[in-house]
């Protein structure tokens, strides 16, 4: 899993950035670039792999090599993110809003793994509802639909919300949308951990033998 991401990485960044002399070197002039490069970043993130998780993976997956996957996403993603960034003309706070939004949603992701493949219906039901959730938003914003529905639906509207080309702070707004899909993750991993096999409540009897 972690060569897969590598090369999605090292893909996602030629095409965007790598091979782009910009006109004006300045500490700005990538950021267009970036902002495409982060979003390819969310599509592998929380399109590519639970959907490849959930369809490829057979027999039991479980929530602990669900957890693992998406702790290696996030190291990944701390690692290309922040040195990125000093090529945009986004603050410090800026680009922890945009950091905090793109590990929120890889979260769910991984939350959506551990659910789908601990149960028994029909894993392709789940492949289609994690990448429709996951569009839904961007569909929607490109349909003229206003915020801040498109912003909490997935995370490429609010990525273009929170991403802008120009320099400047985060608002109270966009902090909340950063913030919004680690509230949604920390519920569905709770779900996950609750239904994983093996989690039955132990009886208080029994807890101290």
């Amino acid at each position: 899993m972690a060569a897969l991401a590598i090369l999605w990485i090292v893909a996602g960044f030629a095409t965007t950035v790598g091979a782009r002399t910009p006109i004006q070197p300045t500490s700005g002039a990538y950021t267009p670039e970036v902002r495409t490069f982060l979003a390819l970043l969310a599509f592998g993130g929380c399109v590519l792999w639970p959907v490849g998780r959930i369809t490829l993976v057979q027999g039991a997956f479980g929530a602990r090599r669900a957890a693992l996957d998406t702790v290696t996403l996030l190291v990944l993603l701390q690692a290309i993110f922040w040195p990125t960034h000093l090529v945009t003309s986004w603050s410090l706070e800026r680009a922890l809003a945009i950091d905090a939004l793109l590990c929120g949603w890889t979260c769910c992701a991984g939350a959506c793994v551990a659910l789908a493949t601990q149960r028994a219906r029909p894993r392709w039901i789940w492949a289609i509802a994690v990448a429709e959730a996951a569009i839904a938003g961007a569909l929607l914003d490109a349909a003229g639909v206003g915020a801040p529905v498109p912003e909490v639906l997935g995370p490429f509207a609010a990525l273009i919300a929170l991403a802008p080309l120009g320099a400047g702070g985060s608002t109270n707004v966009q902090w909340a949308m950063a913030a919004w899909p680690w509230a949604l993750a920390a519920a569905c991993w709770a779900l996950a951990l609750r239904d994983r096999p093996g989690a039955a409540a132990v009886a208080p009897g029994n807890a101290f033998r």
